[in-house]
């Protein structure tokens, strides 16, 4: 009977323990199915992008909704990992137990650090993405800006065609100003708020350099045009007055003449 009390014993310690193994997959299942739901985000982004022009706005906000996912990812594996640590601590779990622990921490460690790479990653081709549609309508307003510089060449400087080619011109370049400066501004607070890898922060601490330095070529850009289409009107108000002078000039000698010349008749009469 002893024999039987003490085996009956230990069959009910494997059952509890094998309980507690199950209560633990159980845990880690939940784990995995949270993350398995924000997979299938992921992956309905990555189908819908290969549709959409990657440098709209839907674009962007799709890489959003992929970072986001991923954010989620991550905290369930934080959640896991903070989990199995204390498990490992306080679990008086069995040697085969403790191993399979001891070897999904060291996996999901591994999974952490590759995701927090992926993150970064979609930061960056977000910030990419945004680049790109600012390039384009540079290009836009540079075309505006080359093409009316062509014109003007064609034109009387002063006149009001040519006004009005220099003054859009100069409008481009404003433009282009203040996109540049909004540019700037938003990849400080990229550079501030958001996990990059230390060569995407590089990349857009240089890019931050170049833009600075359009940003002040343009200011002197603006300059020169503007105070070149003032010379251009004030030369042009000189050439009107003076050949109002000369015409008035021309009018009044004119007339001096005819008085002379009468004068002259009527002493000769």
């Amino acid at each position: 009977d002893l024999l039987g009390l003490q085996g009956d014993i230990l069959s009910s310690q494997e059952r509890i323990k094998q309980l507690e193994l199950d209560i633990i997959d159980s845990q880690l299942a939940e784990f995995d199915n949270t993350r398995k739901l924000y997979q299938h985000t992921l992956d309905y982004e990555n189908a819908k992008q290969e549709a959409i022009s990657q440098t709209g706005k839907e674009y962007r906000a799709s890489i959003d909704k992929q970072i986001t996912a991923m954010n989620g990812q991550q905290a369930a594996n934080q959640a896991e990992l903070a989990f199995l640590e204390k498990l490992m601590v306080t679990g008086n779990l069995s040697a085969s137990a403790m191993a399979n622990m001891k070897d999904r921490t060291r996996e999901l460690k591994i999974e952490m650090q590759q995701l927090g790479t992926a993150i970064e990653g979609a930061n960056f081709e977000k910030i990419q993405s945004r680049m790109q549609a600012f390039d384009e309508s540079q290009d836009d307003l540079q075309f505006i800006v080359d093409l009316t510089g062509e014109y003007m060449q064609t034109l009387t400087e002063g006149s009001e065609e040519y006004n009005k080619a220099a003054n859009e011109q100069i409008a481009a370049m404003q433009k282009q100003q203040r996109m540049i400066r909004t540019q700037i501004d938003e990849h400080k607070n990229d550079l501030a708020t958001k996990k990059l890898s230390a060569q995407a922060t590089k990349d857009l601490q240089e890019k931050i350099e170049d833009l600075t330095i359009s940003y002040w070529s343009l200011t002197n850009g603006i300059r020169s045009s503007s105070e070149s289409l003032k010379e251009a009107n004030l030369r042009m108000a000189n050439e009107v007055a003076d050949k109002w002078i000369a015409s008035y000039k021309s009018y009044t000698e004119e007339r001096k003449n005819a008085h002379m010349k009468t004068i002259e008749a009527e002493m000769k009469a």
